[in-house]
């Protein structure tokens, strides 16, 4: 390890330190100027990343949270952004937070919407579309910018509504999310981008299976295979028209057929 670097794990180090016993080669009054810039630019890029968990902890346990988890995982690259991939698992260990369980699950929530948002663009190739004429086992379905699913045993996606509607129906909202909270009703989020925002449904079990099958990029062949056996009631012709109107897919490629 060269000179440079050890000092700057050692600043780090000192930075995030509670030890009184500091390293006495860092100046206090500059070493205290930096903690606070630091620290402040950790909770303003959770605090975007993670805007429902904010909402649904506070704002002082949401900055102890930031102040534990800058200690136990501190960035690694300059990019805040970046930042904050463990942070649904750093809040399941929190006993402070115990009485929430579905806290986690809804951080990853928080998380899947922030790469998708941050995604580069991609436009539907509709060309590509009559690619559906040729064999389905050499075709697979190019998912849209941001496309994942998210299983939960927690209504997921109705507390995320519920922290993101307009003000006049976040009370309606939190009162689904509530009563399905009571009932113990999971949900599935599908993820995406559109129009450079994220976007988050529920899905059905069979979309579930469906999506899960297409975010695993099988061949349309076998991924239309896998549904029917399934004995899930899906119709791809009736899928397609709603997946290219939403942006769940953004187009068609021909497999490479191997040597």
């Amino acid at each position: 390890m060269s000179e440079t670097q050890s000092m700057q794990e050692a600043l780090v180090h000192a930075l995030l330190s509670d030890d009184s016993n500091r390293d006495v080669c860092f100046d206090q009054k500059g070493l205290e100027a930096y903690r606070r810039g630091l620290f402040a630019n950790a909770r303003r890029a959770l605090e975007v990343t993670f805007p429902t968990i904010l909402q649904l902890i506070g704002f002082s346990r949401f900055e102890a949270c930031t102040t534990s988890y800058l200690q136990a995982s501190p960035p690694t690259i300059s990019d805040w952004g970046l930042w904050g991939n463990n942070f649904p698992e750093h809040l399941a260990q929190q006993p402070a937070l115990a009485e929430l369980p579905y806290l986690t699950d809804c951080a990853k929530l928080d998380w899947y919407c922030h790469l998708a948002e941050r995604c580069a663009d991609q436009t539907l190739d509709p060309n590509s579309l009559t690619l559906l004429e040729e064999d389905p086992y050499s075709l697979t379905l190019v998912p849209g910018v941001g496309f994942t699913t998210l299983e939960s045993d927690y209504p997921i996606v109705e507390i995320y509504r519920a922290h993101h509607e307009r003000e006049d129906l976040r009370e309606r909202q939190l009162a689904i999310a509530k009563d399905k909270l009571t009932r113990k009703v999971g949900e599935t989020a599908l993820i995406w981008r559109r129009e450079w925002k994220a976007q988050v449904i529920a899905l059905s079990p069979a979309e579930q299976y469906w999506m899960t099958l297409i975010v695993r990029q099988a061949s349309l062949g076998n991924a239309l295979d896998t549904i029917q056996a399934s004995g899930y009631d899906f119709s791809f012709v009736d899928w397609l028209p709603k997946a290219i109107e939403h942006k769940w897919i953004m187009g068609i490629v021909q497999n490479t057929p191997k040597p």
